[in-house]
């Protein structure tokens, strides 16, 4: 099974490191296929689809995605993409930021046309090995906290008025930007 996962950053919000509280209504996602890999050979894909990263609180389950039928054993990682068409984004932010007695309301849309190959480590603990009913899991992280990922949607930085800091000063993490 390959799940998406909102996690608490999602679905508790967080504080960024300018002192910015923020907090999503929704994180809308249009996924492209979902592919996991076995060294260089693509496996059964996912059916691109849209999901709501930030349904539901702290307890909720993440969000399946679809099973897919593949060999037990080491996979190297997984292939997805934003989806972006003529009538949806393909990533929508929609929320509340705030700092002292400021609070700014946004709805962010982004039509990104990228594809993302996640590897198999994360940190230092190498992950991706399957075994019968495992599953791999899709985190929000890999698309709001990564540099590639602020490179692709830098018109966050101008929402913000002057003198109140940044809100797109998240911490880093390793994904890899395939195109």
């Amino acid at each position: 099974m390959i799940v998406a996962n909102g996690e608490d950053f999602v679905r508790e919000g967080f504080t960024s490191k300018d002192g910015w509280a923020i907090a999503f209504d929704q994180v809308n996602v249009s996924l492209g296929e979902v592919v996991p890999l076995q060294g260089e050979v693509p496996g059964e894909a996912i059916a691109p689809q849209m999901v709501d990263l930030a349904a539901g609180d702290e307890t909720a389950e993440p969000i399946a995605l679809g099973t897919v039928t593949v060999p037990s054993g080491h996979y190297t990682g997984v292939n997805w993409s934003f989806a972006p068409s003529e009538n949806q984004p393909s990533l929508t932010l929609v929320g509340t930021a705030t700092k002292d007695d400021r609070t700014l309301n946004f709805n962010l849309a982004f039509s990104p046309d990228t594809a993302y190959t996640c590897g198999e480590y994360i940190g230092d603990v190498r992950k991706g090995f399957v075994e019968p009913t495992r599953r791999a899991t899709w985190k929000s992280r890999s698309i709001l906290t990564t540099s590639s990922a602020m490179r692709v949607f830098p018109p966050v930085r101008k929402l913000i008025p002057k003198g109140l800091g940044s809100i797109a000063s998240l911490r880093s993490r390793r994904v890899t930007r395939s195109r």
